[in-house]
């Protein structure tokens, strides 16, 4: 396994405008992620991986990319709105 994101995580997703974004799944090696020009590194530990992007404005659609060990995945139609914050702690 190179990595795999939790579920919350895909097309047509809707994210929590306005606050930082907890991005986490599960992973072997470092993982990169970025939507719209903004990226984040984070290194796997135990098997695990998390990371915090910046605030973005309601909008979309945006592509998501996370990319480890080579392996890239593309998810389309990420949103920013109305979703609970509390469900990306």
């Amino acid at each position: 396994m190179s990595y795999k994101l939790d579920k919350i995580f895909c097309e047509n997703a809707v994210l929590p405008a306005n606050v930082p974004v907890r991005i986490w799944g599960e992973a072997d090696y470092p993982v990169t992620v970025s939507i719209d020009y903004h990226s984040g590194v984070c290194f796997a530990k135990d098997g695990k991986f998390s990371l915090t992007i910046d605030p973005h404005k309601e909008g979309g659609p945006y592509v998501m990319f996370i990319e480890s060990e080579g392996v890239v995945t593309k998810i389309p139609n990420i949103y920013f709105g109305d979703a609970d914050p509390k469900d990306f702690e």
